[in-house]
């Protein structure tokens, strides 16, 4: 119950951040009107969801190939499985594939991810350039599903570990359309 009640807040938390819902901008209270609203895209919205998606499926058990909360996820099921759920796209379940041919574009500075982004790693295993994939929340952290004997777990891009290994970011969440917008010529 606990745990339940801590992921719960852990998500709550999470979309604040990510949807900007806490904007310096915005007016704390008495908004009078949807116009005082802030305004989120729809790629704002959609990377909400994939990072509440992802989120929820934290501690779920790594498994080889795994590709659903009922039996497991590799790094690339978790991703294919959160995109096609929350989005319903379907991606590649190989992370030099995601990196390579999902589309997308691309992102070599950390400092330019945005929360939805995937995150891609070179482990060393394999004779691949990329053989980790991740979902980036925000603030510098990402959910990947790491390794055998572990689970769906929360960790961060500065850890010398994963700085070393990180090889770029791919945007698959368009930014366009933005939503509360009024009409100028209305």
């Amino acid at each position: 119950m606990i745990e339940r009640l801590r992921t719960s807040c852990l998500l709550a938390a999470t979309l604040l951040v990510v949807v900007g819902a806490a904007r310096a901008d915005a007016p704390m209270e008495g908004a009078a009107s949807s116009a005082d609203a802030p305004v989120l895209s729809v790629s704002e919205l959609g990377a909400a969801d994939v990072v509440m998606e992802t989120l929820s499926l934290i501690g779920t058990p790594y498994r080889w190939a795994g590709a659903s909360p009922e039996g497991g996820f590799d790094c690339s099921g978790l991703v294919s499985y959160v995109y096609r759920d929350v989005l319903a796209r379907d991606l590649p379940h190989s992370a030099e594939e995601l990196f390579h041919h999902a589309g997308g574009q691309k992102i070599d500075n950390p400092s330019r991810l945005q929360p939805g982004d995937l995150v891609f790693f070179h482990m060393g295993r394999h004779h691949h350039r990329i053989d980790h994939v991740a979902v980036y929340i925000g603030d510098g952290r990402f959910v990947h599903a790491p390794t055998t004997g572990s689970t769906v777990r929360v960790d961060n891009l500065s850890d010398a570990f994963w700085h070393a290994h990180y090889r770029g970011g791919v945007r698959l969440i368009p930014d366009h359309l933005a939503l509360n917008q009024s009409d100028p010529h209305s």
